[in-house]
Formats: structure tokens, C-alpha cells, sequence
């Protein structure tokens, strides 16, 4: 991805739907149908803690009428500037009798010039130890 870089552990694979301003990354463990993370990468001259904030207002209207316990935090991530973070609960969108965890987490890079958005889902109460997590904690700016 132009200005951002992710490892992908052994076994899992990726996809980049095609269409919109943004590149978009999905990453899917060893034989799941669903991907449980999802890295937008936008890049514009400027970005700064107002784009931050636009693309997590942007996430939470797209999941307005499905999120609950919606929250929103600062939170720690050393690779970028002004990281912000949402989080909340939604039950599975295929009517499945089941609650997932989702985090994203947005933030830009030293030169205002790349903005990344990543999108973490796991099943309720597993995501702080979820590979979807470790695998976050891998995204980092390339420049």
C-alpha cells in the first residue's frame, strides 16, 4: 500500500477491492470467509487530527444504525500522529446468533501527507487477544 506498510502472518491472505479514493487492504486468517482486518490508506497534503477525526466520523455513520456501546478514545499508537480510536459491538450482519468486537483506530503520518484507518473485528470479548490486534500492532508509515 502507497506510504503504509502491514505484515501479513503465514497462512492468511489478502484482497483490495478496486474503486474509491482510498487504497484498501483486507486481511482474512487461514480459511476465513470474512476478513477481521481492514487498512484504508488515504494520502492528501495536510492531513493532520481534522482528517483523523473525519475518517472516524465517516466509519461511525456507516455503522450507525448496527454499532452499540459506541466509544470513542485516544489511544496509544507509536507509528502515528493524532491516533484516535472508536469502538463498539454488533451482532452478525448474516443473522448468525452472535456478537462481534470491532476497534478501528485512524491516524496520520510525521509528514501530513497519509492517513490510515484500520478496522479490527472479533468475536465479543476476544479482541484485546486477537490476531487481528497483533497484526495491527504491525502497520507502520513507510513514508
Amino acid at each position: 500500500m502507497s506510504g503504509v506498510g502491514i505484515d501479513v502472518p503465514a497462512g492468511w491472505h489478502t484482497d483490495s477491492p478496486a474503486g474509491g479514493a482510498a487504497e484498501v487492504l483486507r486481511l482474512f486468517p487461514a480459511g476465513a470467509a470474512d476478513p477481521v482486518v481492514v487498512l484504508t490508506v488515504g494520502r492528501k497534503t495536510g492531513i493532520d487530527e481534522v482528517g483523523v477525526d473525519g475518517a472516524l466520523d465517516g466509519l461511525t455513520r456507516a455503522w450507525g444504525g448496527t454499532a452499540h456501546e459506541l466509544r470513542r478514545s485516544g489511544v496509544t499508537w507509536p507509528a502515528a500522529l493524532d491516533p484516535e480510536a472508536v469502538t463498539f459491538t454488533y451482532e452478525d450482519l448474516r443473522g448468525a446468533d452472535s456478537t462481534w468486537q470491532a476497534m478501528a483506530v485512524a491516524g496520520h503520518d510525521e509528514e501530513k501527507t497519509t492517513l490510515a484507518l484500520v478496522l479490527l473485528v472479533a468475536p465479543s470479548g476476544e479482541l484485546e487477544t486477537s490476531a487481528a490486534l497483533e497484526v495491527a500492532g504491525t502497520i507502520r508509515f513507510d513514508g
